[in-house]
């Protein structure tokens, strides 16, 4: 590793200017400086080095500017213009050769990139013949597409030189620049940032200093201020310079600075912000909320500790904020079990098979955990068939986003049908099919396939209608099952296929009387459950409008699971 590698690995500027002459030299996997400074996002080593080893490429033929694109260093991106066209020869984190970086920046839904880029690279096709307004069109993002729609009737060279900005003076941290440019304080650049808050973002506190009377307050396009980029970034001496001025602001989310402190780990940032601790977001979470359903529960219960009062304990301190997801999270850690990013008290209750001040938490039925997985799903993978009646009408329909740690074997997409299937739970399974049959999960999977590839027969019989279900190809999806079981005894797929009333099966087609000579009747999507409902169900007037129902007035006849 050389000299300016090692200096701008460690961020000082005054070293990279005195290894200029190594530039050019490669660490062992090929990098320059420049390809490093734009990874580990320090823009002012892009800045020196641009000049210097601006169009080299790594191995794989990516340049530092495609790197800004994939990472989203807008701020390093402005000081590599001079690297727009280039374009890659090898296949590289999934894209083709041909590549450019506005390809890269679109593929990622970087907008802000895009805008810089569009003019100098929308004309630009890649091996597969493909333009930046088709990796749009592919994204389905209209704000993309409406914004590469319009190519220029002419073609246009990037800017030779960088102006010089009292943005870019605080991006870089030149302080001389600052002074000199301080006229232009409240400027903002193309994401509504100031400069106070690209000081604030990389700890530039002279500069800070300078602009904490002229643009403190100010918020970009998304609500945030120069405090919550101290937050997130852990930049303390200036987060100190601006909580009086800016604390207790929300951004257009209603997240405070403290969120922000705890989702990026800087809890001696998150200490200086605890005033901020009762502000609730638009979901009505605070932000130790936030961090229990973000994964980030271990620095959420260290400071939930710090605001305990004398002899209060956690649980205590949790119930008086109002913390509900943190309440969830020491309820399973109460009785051993892992904490699970986003769960509800209600979902909690449900996994330890706790029926106690079960109408306490109607109002959180239609939440899902940070996987997406609901209470009526953890109903039916606990067996607990009284929930699984009761949840269905609020809950069905309503699909995982990913694989979840509580259930590492299901994949994510998941219905609360497909978990039946894949324990052949039978019972669930007979309430959920009419609801939630024919939905795939991310794997293009039914609870048909799920039921077979784990051996639940009977279930597979139940859902059999399921294999006349069309895949993303056109084909019916008893193709798939045929494929699946051609190493099976044949009389497995008869046994399933026998009970299917739609072609390809054994049994007869719907309305016609004869066996697989009808196309099948429409099936109805699932349903959307009804979020007025969902919130009604846990307001005091649930029980006297009938929406409570038998399940809770037949409470005692539950089992104790």
């Amino acid at each position: 590793m050389t000299g300016l590698i090692q200096a701008v690995r460690k961020g000082h500027v005054n070293d990279i200017r005195q290894h200029f002459e190594e530039a050019g030299k490669r660490d062992g996997n090929g990098w320059t400086a420049l390809l490093i400074s734009v990874v580990e996002n320090k823009p002012e080593a892009t800045f020196l080095l641009a000049p210097l080893e601006q169009r080299l490429t790594n191995e794989a033929s990516w340049s530092a500017l495609m790197y800004a694109a994939y990472w989203g260093r807008l701020d390093c991106a402005q000081f590599l213009l001079g690297e727009v066209a280039m374009q890659s020869t090898s296949y590289l984190n999934g894209f083709c050769p041909g590549i450019t970086a506005l390809m890269i920046a679109v593929s990622k839904g970087r907008l802000e990139l895009v805008t810089l880029l569009a003019p100098f690279e929308q004309r630009l096709v890649d091996s597969q013949g493909h333009t930046a307004l088709w990796y749009a069109k592919a994204l389905r993002d209209k704000q993309l597409i409406d914004l590469l729609d319009n190519e220029p009737s002419t073609h246009i060279d990037p800017p030779t030189a960088i102006t010089p900005t009292l943005i870019l003076a605080a991006t870089i941290g030149d302080t001389q620049m600052a002074e000199n440019l301080i006229s232009q304080a409240g400027m903002s650049d193309l994401c509504g940032l100031t400069a106070l808050m690209k000081a604030a973002q990389y700890g530039r506190h002279e500069i800070a200093q300078m602009l904490v009377q002229k643009e403190a307050c100010s918020q970009d396009y998304h609500g945030r201020t120069a405090l919550m980029y101290a937050a997130f970034n852990g930049r303390n001496d200036v987060l100190r310079l601006l909580v009086e001025k800016e604390q207790r602001m929300q951004d257009v989310r209603g997240r405070p600075a403290l969120f922000y402190a705890i989702d990026n780990y800087h809890e001696d940032a998150a200490l200086l912000l605890l005033n901020e601790t009762d502000l609730r977001d638009d979901s009505g979470c605070t932000s130790f909320d936030l961090g229990a359903k973000r994964g980030k529960w271990d620095i959420a219960k260290r400071l939930l500790k710090k605001t305990s009062r004398f002899f209060e304990g956690l649980s205590a301190t949790a119930r008086r904020l109002r913390c509900e997801y943190c309440e969830a999270a020491l309820l399973l850690e109460a009785h051993r079990r892992p904490v699970i990013p986003g769960c509800t008290l209600l979902m909690a209750h449900i996994i330890l098979k706790d029926k106690s001040d079960f109408e306490s938490y109607l109002h959180q039925i239609g939440r899902q955990d940070s996987a997406g997985w609901t209470a009526l799903m953890f109903s039916v993978y606990t067996n607990q068939l009284e929930y699984v009646r009761f949840l269905l009408p609020f809950e069905a329909g309503l699909q995982t986003s990913r694989i979840s740690p509580f259930a590492a074997d299901i994949s994510g997409g998941a219905s609360a049908l497909m978990v039946a299937a894949f324990l052949g739970d039978i019972s669930s399974a007979t309430l959920l099919a009419p609801l939630e049959g024919g939905l795939f999960n991310n794997r293009k999977e039914t609870a048909l396939l799920l039921a077979l590839q784990e051996g639940r027969v009977e279930c597979a019989r139940l859902l059999a209608d399921e294999a006349a279900v069309h895949e993303g190809d056109g084909r019916m999806h008893i193709e798939g099952i045929r494929r699946l079981v051609r190493e099976q005894p044949d009389s497995l797929f008869k046994d399933v296929s026998s009970s299917c009333r739609y072609p390809g099966g054994g049994g007869h087609a719907e309305g016609t009387g004869e066996a697989g000579d009808a196309q099948p009747a429409p099936r109805p999507g699932p349903p959307v459950p009804d979020r007025a409902v969902v919130r009604a169900v846990g307001g005091p007037g649930a029980r006297r409008a009938g929406l409570v129902g038998t399940p809770l007035r037949a409470r005692s006849t539950w089992g104790t699971g």
